[in-house]
C-alpha cells in the first residue's frame, strides 16, 4: 500500500516537471533524514528536514509506527512477520477517521507479495514487479531492477524492518519502468556515498523520461545515523 502511494507521488512529480520544461534541466530537491537506531540496529526514530518525526516501538508481538497523522500497529506472527496492521488516522482527515485493518501475504521465501503483481527474484534481490493486466484496469506498471554489489543494511526505500518481509540484499543501481502509455522505459539511476559502517549517507537519483524530448531531474537524499 505504501509502495503504491510512493509510486503515485513520483508519477505526479515527474509529470509536473515535464510540463514545466521539455528540455534537459537539473532539478535538485534535497531531502534529509536523521535516523536513530537501537542496539539491534532497528529504526526507532526518524526526523526529516521538515521536522516531521516518526517513532517506532517494538515488542515480541507488535511493531508500532506513529507520526503526526497516522498510527500503524503491526501484529506479528510466530515467524516475526506482520500478518496485519491496524491503521488509525487523526480525526481531521474526515473521510478516514475510522481505524481500519490491512493484511499482508508472503511467499515461501519470506518476501511480501501484493495481489495483482507478478514478481521475479535473483541473488536475494527483487528484480521485477509487474502488475497483472487482468487485475489492474488503469496505471498498469512494470518495474525492472538492477543492483550494485553494496550490501543493503537498512531499508531506506520504505523505512521498514524485516517484520514486513525480506528486502533486497543489495542497493539498487537502476530502475527501468513503464506506466501504461504514459511513460515507456523511463529510468532512475542510483549512486551512493557510504560512511565507515557502510551506512548510506547520501543517495542520488537521476530520473530520465524517454520517448519524448529528453527530460532529466536529480533528487538527492542525505542521511545521518545516530546509534543509541
Amino acid at each position: 500500500m505504501r509502495r503504491k502511494l510512493i509510486f503515485l507521488i513520483l508519477f505526479l512529480i515527474l509529470s509536473m516537471m515535464f510540463i514545466q520544461s521539455c528540455k534537459k534541466d537539473e532539478y535538485e530537491p534535497g531531502v534529509h533524514f536523521t535516523i536513530y537506531l537501537d542496539n539491534q540496529y532497528r529504526i526507532i526514530k526518524i526526523i526529516d528536514d521538515s521536522e516531521s518525526t516518526t517513532l517506532y516501538q517494538y515488542t515480541d508481538s507488535t511493531v508500532k509506527e506513529s507520526d503526526s497523522r497516522y498510527r500503524h500497529t503491526y501484529y506479528l506472527n510466530d515467524n516475526g512477520l506482520a500478518d496485519s496492521c491496524l491503521i488509525e488516522v487523526l480525526p481531521w482527515i474526515t473521510w478516514l477517521e475510522k481505524p481500519f485493518m490491512v493484511y499482508f501475504k508472503y511467499n515461501q521465501d519470506g518476501w511480501e507479495e501484493e495481489k495483482g503483481y507478478m514478481y521475479k527474484y535473483a541473488d536475494g534481490n527483487r528484480t521485477e514487479a509487474i502488475q497483472d493486466s487482468t487485475f489492474f484496469e488503469q496505471y498498469r506498471r512494470a518495474d525492472y531492477y538492477s543492483f550494485t554489489s553494496i550490501p543493503n543494511i537498512i531499508d531506506l526505500e520504505h523505512f521498514r524492518g524485516t517484520y514486513l518481509g525480506k528486502y533486497n540484499n543489495n542497493l539498487i543501481s537502476k530502475l527501468t519502468y513503464s506506466i501504461d502509455n504514459q511513460f515507456k522505459d523511463a529510468t532512475v539511476e542510483y549512486s551512493y556515498i557510504l560512511d565507515k559502517k557502510n551506512y548510506v549517507v547520501k543517495r542520488t537519483e537521476i530520473h530520465k523520461l524517454v520517448g519524448m524530448p529528453t527530460h532529466e531531474s536529480i533528487i538527492t537524499y542525505k542521511y545521518i545515523f545516530v546509534d543509541q
